[in-house]
């Protein structure tokens, strides 16, 4: 087993596809990034490869890092909280969502970009903190709802929200409006504006 004391970098690596060395890791005290490994395997099912691993200190990183099958039913079954950046780009055969995956939390950027076949925020739903900027673009998601939930619940602002749709067609969300009624001493507050019959 490996017991790394700080950062997982495995970059360049075309022929590497057994990562099971990793099953026993629950921590990086660090980055964790696989860049260009497209041999690499991550769904060996429960308890294996990196599906014990609960919490990355600094960023978590999946770019080009596997062209095998890369599905929320086996992998990143444990994954909760990621203190940098959470970054998947550019995985595009058998990767649809992570729905097993109960994070909750990204302490910087969260980055979802160039994975063609992608098409839910399945196993984001629990996220309660996005530290830095969203970014999605390049998937097959149609259904930006809980993007606007994370909005809505203050999980992440809306002025660090950039989401494209099918069509490359940027995704507008309802913001948050924050006015004031001012009367002659009473200030009555409001978050929403609704059409008013009144003329």
């Amino acid at each position: 087993a490996i017991k790394p004391l700080g950062s997982i970098r495995i970059i360049d690596c075309p022929d590497i596809n057994n990562i099971n060395g990793f099953k026993s890791l629950t921590k990086v005290n660090g980055d964790f990034i696989m860049k260009n490994t497209p041999k690499a395997a991550f769904t060996w099912g429960a308890g294996n490869c990196l599906n014990n691993l609960v919490e990355v200190t600094g960023d978590f990183t999946l770019d080009n890092a596997t062209d095998q099958n890369l599905t929320g039913t086996t992998c990143l079954m444990s994954l909760a909280k990621v203190g940098g950046n959470f970054t998947i780009t550019n995985i595009n055969l058998k990767f649809w969502d992570l729905r097993d995956m109960p994070l909750t939390e990204i302490g910087g950027d969260f980055i979802y970009k160039d994975n063609a076949l992608v098409n839910s925020f399945l196993g984001f739903g629990g996220l309660t903190k996005i530290g830095g900027k969203l970014l999605v673009k390049g998937t097959a998601i149609t259904d930006f709802s809980q993007v606007q939930t994370w909005i809505d619940n203050n999980v992440i602002s809306a002025d660090n929200v950039e989401c494209y749709g099918t069509s490359g067609n940027r995704i507008i969300f309802n913001l948050p409006a924050n006015y004031s009624l001012v009367g002659s001493k009473a200030v009555t507050e409001f978050v929403c504006l609704l059409a008013c019959p009144l003329k």
